[in-house]
């Protein structure tokens, strides 16, 4: 399997298919989810891959759910906040990134 990057990760992401649904609304990925996929579509995820993509979905789910407050900006509005936001989640998720590479 290549190099993890972000990237990959995040195709991963879209092909697994973000959420499910439930009575409520949009779900998290359950466990079980992640690995009929994993094993059908014959990934082969790390253990690291797997518990990120778990937790994408979950956050994924948790702003599709925060999204619905009145008076929440858009999470695409470029706003100050929104932009200092984002660098902290990539600076997040690259320092992720480089500690899985380094416990390998």
């Amino acid at each position: 399997m290549p190099q993890c990057t972000a990237e990959v990760l995040v195709l991963l992401f879209y092909e697994m298919g973000l959420c499910g649904q439930g009575t409520n609304g949009a779900t998290p990925i359950t466990w079980q989810e992640l690995y009929a996929w994993n094993e059908i579509a014959d990934k082969r995820l790390t253990p690291w891959e797997a518990n990120m993509l778990y937790e994408m979905s979950c956050a994924y789910v948790a702003e599709i759910h925060a999204g619905t407050e009145m008076g929440r900006p858009a999470p695409y509005s470029e706003t100050d906040m929104t932009v200092e936001r984002r660098k902290s989640v990539a600076s997040k998720f690259r320092a992720s990134i480089e500690a899985a590479k380094q416990s390998r």
